[in-house]
């Protein structure tokens, strides 16, 4: 009996390599879409990270803010107590007379390429950039608010209208305007009690409104 040997013809090796082709442009562009939203995915948790670090900082020496000099959409100025504490001495009320008030200014400055990034001061020195890794260009510059107290209920301030006065709550908002994955974040501070024990304040639900927040009995 006579073996016959068979081999592929030129037409179907063809049609191997163009299925091969086929499928290797399906996983190509597979894990290009892949790493991209992952990329993506990395640049945008990084920004929310710095974001997220700036609110904390800033929020927290506001807390300990005795009054409010100036408030603007791109700077904010307070005054602030501190002290400095004596070691040697052992009577705690004796510290009280070496208590001081020192000046802390934000602003939000614009570089040449676009960027936004934070600058801070103490006092008469020289700014200096606030949190490096800061820098964005997809940020809304309108990133500090406060409310007003008005008799019985709250307005929000108004930096041409009113002077600083009587501003118990202070918002930072980071609002990023991102073509891939926009996002916002804020933070609403209450001064100490300025005025004395402050009424509980209804937040709005959203962000957005512009409504006058009420006093709660």
């Amino acid at each position: 009996m006579k073996n016959t040997l068979r081999a592929f013809t030129l037409v179907e090796l063809m049609i191997v390599a163009t299925i091969m082709i086929m499928v290797g442009g399906i996983v190509y562009t597979f894990y290009l879409n892949v790493s991209r939203i992952y990329h993506r995915g990395s640049k945008t948790l990084l920004a929310i990270q710095d974001s997220q670090t700036i609110l904390e900082l800033i929020s927290r020496e506001i807390r300990s803010a005795a009054e409010i000099v100036e408030l603007k959409p791109k700077s904010l100025v307070f005054q602030k107590y501190y002290d400095e504490p004596d070691p040697s001495l052992s009577d705690p009320t004796s510290d009280l007379n070496r208590i001081h008030l020192k000046t802390i200014h934000y602003r939000l400055v614009q570089e040449d390429d676009g960027a936004y990034r934070f600058e801070r001061k103490v006092d008469l020195d020289p700014f200096e950039p606030f949190h490096p890794g800061f820098k964005s260009k997809d940020l809304i510059p309108d990133v500090f608010r406060g409310w007003r107290l008005e008799g019985n209920e709250y307005v929000i301030y108004k930096p041409l209208r009113w002077d600083p006065e009587r501003i118990p709550l202070v918002e930072i908002r980071l609002d990023m305007r991102r073509d891939d994955q926009p996002f916002v974040l804020f933070k609403r501070v209450f001064l100490p009690a300025i005025f004395g024990k402050l009424p509980l304040l209804r937040i709005p639900e959203s962000v957005e409104e512009q409504t006058t927040p009420k006093l709660s009995n």
